[in-house]
């Protein structure tokens, strides 16, 4: 039931007739309009300046046609808003009808014509009027584009917020207009999905870009829904376009940190404190990559089955008071793959609040830092070593010193001895002693790296066949001997006698390992140590390299054993069968030839001591064989300037010199030497020179001398020397070198071999 608005409308007749106008006034009024009248289209413009809500036009008036009024009210600002209802006269033909609603007549009716009908007529089109400003208002009020089209896709119709988004005005929105606001790269998407509809007749919803007036594009979904006349047959489409960007947005936003937490290495963890014991949500393909465990084998378990006998009491709790008071912790701790291998973690959780600031999950990253932590401990370990490495070599200087001294008069002594002296056995034992005392030494300053080495370019091949029948002899004979050795091998520059030392320490080592026999086997190898080997290897460079292998198949190591082979003064051996300077010093000889040791044992397993040297650049050069040196000390008549900082050593090896026939110039510093050497006129043919010394160190006192000398040839000498000696070039192998505890002959045979060498050109 129609209901008129509480305000009546207002209604304007015009008609020339009076009667006519009388009548139908009435009638309105009657059924409850405010009606004015009007006689001609003249007086019709006095009175729409009231803007009426409907105009009963007569289309014959006096002063002017009723169809062309009716143009004129269209065409007026105030009144377009405004109905019209045309009444045409009985003369009056269909065409005339035609155009009078073409020129925007609301409604025609033909005389005669009761009053009663242009009411009901008047009532019906202020029906339809009103019914259209509520369908406007709700277009209007919902935040979608609503929109009509003709049934062949024309558009109609769009709320205000069509062109308000747009910046088109109405006349661009008509037709097809609205496909061109669609982002170019989904105009065939949106037309196919239109084309499809309106060959199926079947609602449809679409997802385009549309643009914006500033230019830009926002995500939308539009959907469509055919209205039909009561034959079946489409008429109209009806539809909405809603703004989801945001949504889009945010989808898109999820699908990023899905994709994100899919493409990181660490793992990363959800658990739920809600419920009982904290368990797992969530769990990252990190998580699976680093752990072992997949997500099935994770979900609904506490984080705990990732630890072991070896993870830190002190940290899970840091981590279990960290979730009980709802703070972030940073722990590290270790954990144990699905495989049973550790794994040392960095674990980082942090709570995650709702709305109302209420704990609701745990986050955690866990990262892998085993190899950090393995670069740590080695690096502590090396510090250790090289502070025990300092204080060892400090030691081995003092002794060496001493031992010149009693190994070098014992000597002496037990050449004056006849055979059958009684107290000769005694001074033997002394001079073995001694010379067990010196050996004690050579191992500590090979552990500490601080000993002069003699390097030369050599076949390893070479070492291990000339000292194969000695290796036997120490292994004995319930243990076999395997050689593996690759030919051609390339060159190493090392120290022969040390690196015989290494096998033979590395012998020992495997016969002790195995006391019921077995097999130690060496094996030599040219090899490549790639980029990929330095990154697992902290400390070592990639390049060309000769290995030394030696394995045994004794009763191997646990890992803590293993990780302590290298400390000095280290062993599992029993009392009095052994120092722990065996493997120390195979360390310290192999980094200071500038190679790397790699170690691999389990227990039950045996050990494999894996040995990478520098390969050398030159070839191979044959050594002197120092078989058949003679066992007197050789005699000359040479002068020698002796300069020496510690009285025991000076005293005997300028005995030793003099016996040996030479004019010896003492001098216990620097400042005495150069004084000697300024005042001595005649040549002198050989400083002996000790390498360390408070004042000035023997190789500045060595150029300053040569300069008053230039003829002077030179011996150092040394208990050991430290860096900055080696960096001045004592180490280098035409230089000559004496290293202490020297004996009285390795003294005298050394002197001689440098006076008696041709000089270099």
């Amino acid at each position: 039931m129609f209901t008129l608005p509480r305000n009546p409308a207002t209604i304007v007749t015009v008609e020339d007739n009076a009667l006519v106008r009388s009548a139908l006034t009435n009638s309105l009024r009657a059924a409850g309009f405010l009606v004015h009248e009007a006689a001609s289209a003249r007086e019709l413009k006095c009175v729409t300046r009231e803007k009426p809500d409907l105009i009963v036009l007569n289309v014959q008036l006096p002063d002017g046609n009723g169809v062309d009024v009716c143009r004129s009210i269209k065409a007026d600002r105030d009144t377009a808003s405004s109905l019209v209802l045309l009444i045409s006269g009985e003369s009056l033909q269909s065409s005339d009808r035609i155009r009078g609603l073409e020129t925007g007549a609301d409604g025609f009716l033909a005389k005669p014509v009761t009053p009663d009908e242009v009411v009901a007529h008047v009532k019906a089109m202020l029906r339809f009027r009103h019914n259209e400003k509520q369908y406007h208002l709700l277009t209007e009020s919902i935040p979608h584009f609503v929109w009509m089209t003709r049934a062949d896709g024309q558009a109609e119709y769009a709320n205000s917020r069509w062109f308000e988004y747009t910046g088109l005005p109405s006349s661009e929105s008509h037709g097809l207009g609205w496909l061109q606001q669609i982002h170019p790269s989904d105009r065939t998407k949106a037309r196919k999905t239109w084309e499809n509809a309106v060959a199926t007749g079947l609602p449809y919803e679409v997802e385009y870009r549309l643009r914006r007036a500033d230019g830009n594009y926002r995500s939308h979904l539009a959907k469509g829904l055919p209205i039909r006349d009561e034959r079946g047959q489409i008429v109209k489409w009806i539809g909405t376009c809603t703004d989801i960007h945001a949504q889009k947005t945010a989808e898109a936003e999820l699908r990023l940190r899905d994709r994100a937490l899919q493409a990181v290495s660490e793992g990363i963890l959800i658990t739920d404190p809600c419920q009982i014991d904290n368990p797992i949500i969530y769990a990252s393909p990190g998580f699976e990559k680093l752990t072992g465990y997949s997500t099935e084998e994770s979900i609904g378990r506490n984080c705990r089955f990732l630890q072991g006998r070896d993870t830190s009491p002190e940290a899970i709790a840091e981590l279990r008071e960290a979730i009980r008071s709802a703070r972030p912790a940073n722990v590290e701790l270790l954990n144990y793959r699905k495989d049973g291998t550790p794994i040392w973690i960095s674990l980082s959780i942090s709570p995650i609040r709702n709305e109302e600031g209420e704990v609701t999950h745990f986050v955690g990253v866990q990262s892998d830092i085993t190899e950090r932590r393995l670069m740590e401990q080695q690096l502590r370990q090396s510090q250790k070593m090289e502070a025990v490495g300092r204080l060892a070599g400090g030691i081995a200087h003092d002794f060496n010193n001493l031992l010149t001294v009693i190994n070098g008069y014992g000597e002496m002594l037990l050449n004056r001895l006849g055979v059958n002296d009684p107290v000769r056995e005694s001074v033997s034992e002394m001079n073995k002693a001694g010379e067990r005392a010196a050996a004690l030494t050579r191992q500590l300053l090979a552990f500490s790296r601080k000993q002069v080495l003699a390097p030369s370019i050599l076949d390893l091949n070479s070492v291990v066949i000339d000292l194969e029948k000695m290796l036997r002899r120490v292994i004995g004979e319930d243990i076999r001997l395997a050689t593996d050795l690759q030919s051609p091998l390339d060159a190493v520059k090392v120290d022969r006698g040390q690196m015989e030392q290494v096998l033979l320490n590395l012998a020992v080592n495997a016969r002790d390992a195995m006391p019921r026999g077995g097999q130690l086997s060496l094996k030599t190898r040219n090899v490549e140590l790639d980029d990929a080997y330095a990154r697992d290897h902290p400390y070592t460079q990639p390049g060309a390299y000769v290995a030394l292998v030696v394995s045994d198949t004794g009763h191997g190591m646990t890992s803590e054993v293993k990780a302590r082979i290298f400390e000095p003064f280290f062993t599992t051996k029993g009392p009095g069968m052994g120092t722990g300077l065996g493997l120390a010093t195979v360390y310290g000889i192999v980094k200071q030839s500038g190679g790397y040791i790699e170690v691999f044992s389990e227990p039950g397993s045996g050990a494999t001591f894996e040995i990478y040297l520098p390969r050398a650049a030159r070839a191979i050069r044959s050594s002197k064989s120092q078989s058949g040196a003679m066992r007197s000390p050789p005699q000359g008549s040479e002068t020698i300037l002796l300069v020496e900082d510690d009285d025991a050593v000076r005293s005997l090896s300028r005995l030793i010199l003099r016996q040996s026939g030479y004019t010896v110039l003492e001098a216990r510093t620097a400042q005495e030497a150069r004084d000697a050497a300024c005042r001595r006129a005649e040549p002198i043919q050989l400083l002996v020179t000790d390498v360390v010394m408070p004042e000035l160190g023997g190789r500045e006192l060595t150029e300053r001398l040569l300069v008053v000398h230039p003829e002077m040839r030179v011996l150092f000498v040394s208990g050991y020397t430290d860096d900055a000696v080696v960096r001045h070039g004592i180490s280098e192998e035409e230089v000559n070198f004496l290293q202490k505890p020297f004996t009285p002959l390795a003294l005298a045979s050394k002197v001689r071999e440098i006076l008696d060498s041709v000089p270099a050109s």
